[in-house]
């Protein structure tokens, strides 16, 4: 799963574009990240159904790392989301 799901990841396309006013390049903004979001919303609830699994035993340890780097990547992308958004609403792009 780890390999499967790092693959996924590795192929997702993160799109920004020029932010204009007028003729004033007012810098980059970052378009949505709702395709990154659902594929960590996804990868979570397959960990979780792993966890439920009586079967996971011999890989908890890894299974409970995974969770934690899940939900850390999950933070960090939208903790990065909310601040472009409020910087984009600053400049008004």
């Amino acid at each position: 799963m780890a390999h499967t799901r790092g693959d996924t990841l590795s192929h997702v396309v993160v799109v920004v574009v020029v932010c204009m006013q007028g003729t004033e390049d007012r810098g980059w903004v970052l378009r949505s990240t709702e395709e990154i979001m659902v594929l960590l919303e996804d990868m979570g609830l397959n960990l979780q159904s792993m966890m439920a699994s009586p079967f996971v035993r011999p890989f908890l340890s890894e299974v409970r790392g995974w969770e934690q780097k899940l939900s850390l990547i999950g933070e960090c992308a939208a903790a990065v989301w909310w601040g472009v958004d409020a910087a984009r609403q600053r400049r008004s792009c």
